[in-house]
């Protein structure tokens, strides 16, 4: 004897009604069969929709396994986090390396280049066009602070007055 599957009661009048439709050898029949399968699958839906209030304040009970399971599965969650973005950035490289272009970065970057006559430095950022000015002059003051000492009170580096 073999097992069958728990079907709903509703469920069973659903497959009864759409196993008519093969068998109906008239219109009139046939026509029935449509009405039939039609009602059975109003019915599911009214039941289905009956149902769902009831499940939603179901009481759940926490059984022991389940802060094992969660952690688990924060986990894998991560691991597959960190697998997204590696293969986002090798999608990048790759993309980039057909054409052998670099790809381009909106961080910040500064390079810094000793020159016969000291230090160049380049600073590259992007900026709203309303903000570029003040961007500029920011960080301009910001390496001047950084190779001289912040200003002191009367304007000199270091604070010498």
């Amino acid at each position: 004897m073999t097992a069958r599957p728990w079907i709903p009661a509703v469920a069973l009048v659903l497959l009864t009604a759409r196993s008519l439709l093969p068998v109906a050898s008239t219109a009139a029949e046939l026509q029935l069969a449509r009405q039939a399968e039609r009602l059975a699958n109003h019915e599911v839906d009214l039941a289905f929709t009956e149902a769902l209030p009831r499940a939603a304040g179901a009481q759940t009970t926490q059984t022991p396994a389940q802060p094992e399971l969660a952690s688990l599965k924060a986990k894998a969650q991560a691991l597959v986090d960190t697998d997204r973005q590696l293969m986002d950035r090798l999608q990048k490289q790759l993309a980039t390396a057909c054409y052998r272009v670099r790809a381009f970065s909106t961080a910040p970057g500064l390079t810094v280049v000793a020159t016969t006559t000291g230090v160049e430095i380049c600073n590259r950022y992007i900026s709203r066009a309303t903000e570029r000015y003040e961007t500029r002059l920011r960080l301009n003051q910001a390496e001047v602070e950084l190779m001289h000492g912040p200003r002191g009170e009367a304007g000199l580096p270091g604070g010498k007055a």
